[in-house]
This record gives structure tokens, C-alpha cells and sequence, in this order.
């Protein structure tokens, strides 16, 4: 069965009359309309949830055009996006050899020789922009291919929620609905 608005708003209001009888009768369509911010609040939890976190862990790849990788794309994805501040966090590493780049603090430092060895890739991130720098020359605009890191990739929508987490967000979204009704109607 999929896993979209309509069957979660028949699942969660069954879930309501269970347990809160004044909430029994409430409209799938009112139900499905509180499902957006029910899974903007969810994922907000998740983010801060690590063992819930973990089974969102995915490899994501990305190609660098002229020495550019644009995170834009999985920021705001259609169906999953990834928040930018895990990016810092990770290790990204040059598809075609898996050496693993080497942050640099600032942009200005991918024009300078590496200490020691030059054959660790360098790279920096500016607002959604990752800069690198390719093994032998200053910030390269020759460096076009995929790179990849693991990082933790949220659904964007209700179909992209992993089966492993489903049942889970069921709970937090009737939850969700029960709280925003008992704030709004006093009814619980």
C-alpha cells in the first residue's frame, strides 16, 4: 500500500479514535492538510535523534563542474534533501580514486601547496558551493567528476519516509494532530 497522505490520514484517524474518541470523526482531509508541518516537526526530531538518524545514512554523489560541487540540488530535493551543516561534518572523497578531500579553512587556502604530500584533494564549502582543489595545480577548474559522502538524507515527502521509520511517524503525527487540536479546540 503506499505510504502517502491520503493512507496516513486513514491510518492516523484510526489511530485517534482509539485513543481520543472526541477526535474519532475528524476529516480525512483536515487530517492529510495537518500531515506537512506534522513531518517538518518529525524530521526535526530525527535530526536530533542519533539512533533514529543512523537508519537515514545513505551514500549521496554529486559531480564537481570546473572545481564546483552544487549542493543546491540536495538541499531542496524533491523527494529527500540533506542539511547543510552535516556536510562539514563528513568526509567527501573523489569517486574515481576514493582519496578523501581535506577541508581547508577558508577559500583562499586552496590556492597554496599542501604541507607534505600535494596528493590529497583539498576542498571548502561556501554557502552550497564545495570549492576543491585538484592534487598538483591551485583552486582547478579541471576537476569535473562525481564525488561522494555519507551523510544523513531526510524524506521530503511521505513516500521517501523509510519503511523502517513508517510506523514510527504515524505515532508522532497523531501525537502531532492530538496537541495541535487540544491547543486549538480543547478537546482531548
Amino acid at each position: 500500500m503506499p505510504f502517502d497522505s491520503r493512507e496516513i490520514a486513514i491510518r492516523v484517524r484510526a489511530f485517534l479514535a482509539e485513543s481520543s474518541p472526541a477526535l474519532a470523526g475528524l476529516p480525512i482531509p483536515r487530517i492529510a492538510a495537518m500531515l506537512p508541518p506534522a513531518l517538518e516537526s518529525y524530521l526535526r526530531s530525527l535530526y536530533n535523534d542519533g539512533n533514529k538518524r543512523q537508519q537515514l545514512m545513505k551514500k549521496v554523489t554529486a559531480t564537481a563542474v570546473n572545481g564546483e560541487v552544487d549542493l543546491t540540488p540536495l538541499l531542496d530535493g524533491a523527494t529527500t534533501r540533506i542539511f547543510l551543516p552535516d556536510i562539514r561534518r563528513v568526509t567527501v572523497f573523489l569517486a574515481s580514486t576514493k582519496k578523501p578531500f581535506t577541508w581547508v579553512g577558508n577559500r583562499e587556502q586552496l590556492d597554496f601547496a599542501r604541507i607534505g604530500s600535494n596528493e590529497s584533494p583539498a576542498i571548502f564549502l561556501d554557502g552550497a558551493i564545495l570549492y576543491t582543489r585538484n592534487n598538483a595545480d591551485g583552486l582547478t577548474d579541471s576537476l569535473n567528476e562525481a564525488v561522494f559522502f555519507t551523510v544523513a538524507v531526510f524524506p521530503a515527502t511521505f513516500a521517501a519516509i523509510p519503511v523502517s521509520l513508517q510506523m514510527d511517524f504515524l505515532a508522532y503525527a497523531v501525537d502531532f494532530i492530538k496537541e495541535k487540536f487540544a491547543l486549538v479546540k480543547g478537546v482531548i
